[in-house]
């Protein structure tokens, strides 16, 4: 796959094509389940391959395109989610300063255990899940909460609590990992 660079640096759109062609309906998947919105990942699927035909010329010489691909993915979706594009008519088309494109080697686990994170995430209850995707992902409070979804904050505080208590049961074996990710991540920055 190494010679990939190579073709695509040589405006060789048959190398885009085959890359496309092995990884664009992996990354529709990858990408839906971040997002919960298929339109949308079809939309950043499209764009991460756009943007590697825009930038060919300063891909790194040594790819691992597994990797590459799915963190590309992974930054529009994040980018997409806090440009709070994500309603259900949404189509995202992210400018090339929304994508974050340094090349981390070991950022599949980090795609892959926040992929987990997700798919948590996405099997508790409606109720349970907008709450605490309002609160802890959104930053709304839960006094905003309550004003807005006519509840009391006491109420909208045990649902929140009750989703986080559930998150930490099905996450219980990764959390070593979350931690220890979130912590070299502190370090770094």
């Amino acid at each position: 796959m190494r010679e990939i660079v190579q073709e695509l640096r040589r405006n060789d759109k048959n190398a885009l094509e085959r890359l496309f062609r092995n990884n664009y309906l992996k990354l529709v998947t990858y990408a839906t389940k971040l997002c919960n919105n298929k339109k949308m990942a079809e939309s950043i699927a499209k764009h991460v391959f756009v943007s590697i035909w825009d930038e060919r010329e300063s891909l790194p010489q040594k790819v691992d395109w597994g990797t590459y691909l799915f963190q590309q993915t992974h930054f529009y979706c994040r980018a997409a989610f806090n440009a709070d594009k994500h309603d259900a008519n949404s189509v995202f088309l992210p400018s090339k300063a929304l994508a974050n494109k340094e090349y981390h080697p070991h950022l599949r686990e980090e795609c892959e255990l926040e992929h987990r994170v997700f798919q948590a995430i996405s099997s508790l209850p409606a109720n349970e899940k907008n709450l605490l995707l309002m609160n802890r992902f959104e930053g709304v409070s839960f006094e905003k909460i309550a004003q807005t979804q006519g509840m009391e904050i006491a109420e909208v505080e045990k649902v929140i609590a009750s989703a986080v208590e559930k998150l930490h049961k099905q996450l219980e074996a990764d959390i070593p990992v979350i931690l220890t990710i979130s912590m070299l991540s502190f370090i770094i920055s």
